[in-house]
């Protein structure tokens, strides 16, 4: 292989500057921050993303879609789940109402019947759920309900639609699906090869993100 030396196994390569050959290459091989046309050349649809601060085992499972725009890349990862809030909503009362009507449930979370029903709304919410943070750098935004008997995230069907209905217009914005269409998630590979217009902007950290998808013929619009 090239330039590969036993210098190098045994650490006498010279790192002399007077010897160094250097190459100009662009500070960042990832997308500019504006609105551009993307061709779409890898999609994976069995991604998934652990919690990197450990606040739980269950892995977020995601497709993960890899635009290319002139030499650069970026990639966005959309979530197939959403997930129950620790909060006072609908959804949180619907499960609270299913934890009290099943003798399994009220006994994991070490509690009886009687017990339950006297409780307040927000005593049943503790009892049942731990209040962790969703974003571990950010306290700002709404916190998981860490369901306790399993130490792991609930999935919510409001939020999970919520999720889908941001990855199913990339397949309108792409061309492969109508608005108002219903389609399989069988075809979702089929994104690869596609081109759509993205928006990259930078995020609180400084790290350039894919913050919306367009139609390709609304990106000159953009501009």
């Amino acid at each position: 292989m090239k330039n590969v030396s036993l210098a190098h196994l045994t650490g006498s390569a010279s790192t002399d500057l007077s010897t160094l050959e250097l190459v100009g290459t662009e500070s960042s091989a990832l997308v500019e921050v504006g609105t551009h046309v993307a061709e779409i050349i890898e999609v994976d649809p069995n991604a998934q993303q652990a919690d990197k601060a450990g606040r739980f085992d269950h892995k977020t499972r995601q497709v993960s879609v890899v635009y290319q725009v002139g030499n650069r890349k970026i990639t966005q990862w959309f979530n197939l789940e959403g997930y129950l809030t620790y909060e006072e909503s609908d959804e949180m009362l619907a499960f609270l109402e299913l934890i009290g009507k099943s003798a399994p449930a009220l006994k994991q979370i070490d509690t009886t019947s009687n017990a339950w029903l006297k409780m307040s709304t927000a005593e049943k919410m503790n009892i049942a759920f731990e209040s962790v943070s969703s974003d571990a750098k950010d306290d700002s935004k709404k916190n998981y309900a860490v369901y306790r008997p399993t130490g792991n995230r609930v999935q919510s069907p409001k939020n999970t639609e919520a999720a889908l209905g941001i990855l199913a217009r990339l397949c309108v914005h792409a061309e492969l699906a109508q608005p108002g269409e219903s389609f399989s998630g069988a075809m979702i590979p089929s994104l690869a090869g596609q081109s759509v217009g993205i928006e990259v902007q930078k995020n609180a950290y400084g790290q350039s993100r894919v913050v919306r998808t367009m139609k390709v013929e609304d990106v000159s619009e953009e501009l």
